[in-house]
């Protein structure tokens, strides 16, 4: 899903507060943005994967600022409301209302729009330390495609059973799939892995090996690469995540070579 983008505002980073009955905003520190853009081109990468932590300035909501009225001032100074939820390290479950710059939050959606949830995000608050989060759901105007609200949910690391995170797949090995050379195709049965996260590195995509798989076969859930801190969560055992298809012809063929075989 790609959101629409929008014109940044004309200030440098804002504080929404309370005066005269009505939203304000006022100026606040010019390069937090562009200090946070250039802390996030830290990553490391494993057989392709990314393991990004992006860093996503907010600002506190006070008590004042939540409601439609202030939501809909907000969004016409370019900021995006949004909430925290989630219980923190130190046992505390209390949401936390902010304010997140539009601009922002759209070019890192559509940066990877297909891991965005599965995305750490260190966000630093104007008056507290950083909250490690989660992007959990985006709600954006069906005509607009402009984001309306977004929440995120608290990640601490090493906490089990871990964060519940859905991450799609991404393939290796493609030219050495046998299935591929002989004209079939893979359907995947599964478009995104639901796991547990427990470490502080979550991959941008799982990844599923191609490398000798024929007409007929299955990649099994089993067979995926799960880094280190990431488990599957499924209460069904083993399952199937993707098999490999062909023309009634190559299945033919495909069935035959295993009776021969055998």
């Amino acid at each position: 899903m790609h959101i629409a983008a929008v014109q940044p505002p004309r200030w440098r980073g804002a504080v929404l507060s309370r005066a005269g009955g009505a939203l304000r905003a006022e100026t606040a520190a010019a390069s937090v943005t562009e200090r946070a853009c250039a802390a996030a081109e830290g990553r490391r990468t494993l057989f392709g994967q990314k393991f990004n932590v992006l860093q996503l300035p907010a600002i506190r909501r006070s008590s004042f600022d939540i409601g439609s009225t202030a939501a809909r001032r907000a969004r016409a100074a370019g900021l995006t409301p949004g909430t925290i939820y989630g219980v923190a390290a130190d046992g505390t479950a209390e949401p936390i209302a902010v304010w997140v710059r539009t601009v922002d939050l759209v070019r890192e959606h559509n940066r990877s729009p297909m891991s965005f949830a599965n995305t750490l995000v260190d966000m630093p608050l104007n008056d507290t330390a950083s909250e490690l989060v989660v992007p959990r759901s985006l709600d954006v105007d069906p005509v607009t495609r402009q984001i309306r609200n977004v929440t995120f949910l608290r990640h601490v690391p090493g906490r089990r059973p871990g964060t519940k995170m859905s991450i799609p797949f991404r393939t290796i090995n493609d030219e050495r799939c046998m299935a591929y050379r002989a004209g079939g195709w893979m359907l995947e049965l599964v478009h995104r892995l639901p796991v547990y996260c427990v470490g502080d590195k979550v991959p941008d995509a799982l990844v599923l090996d191609l490398r000798g798989k024929n007409i007929g076969d299955k990649i099994m859930a089993s067979e995926v690469h799960l880094p280190d801190g990431v488990r599957i969560r499924s209460n069904q055992g083993d399952f199937a995540v993707a098999r490999f298809a062909g023309s009634k012809r190559l299945m033919m063929q495909r069935e035959a070579q295993i009776a021969s075989a055998s």
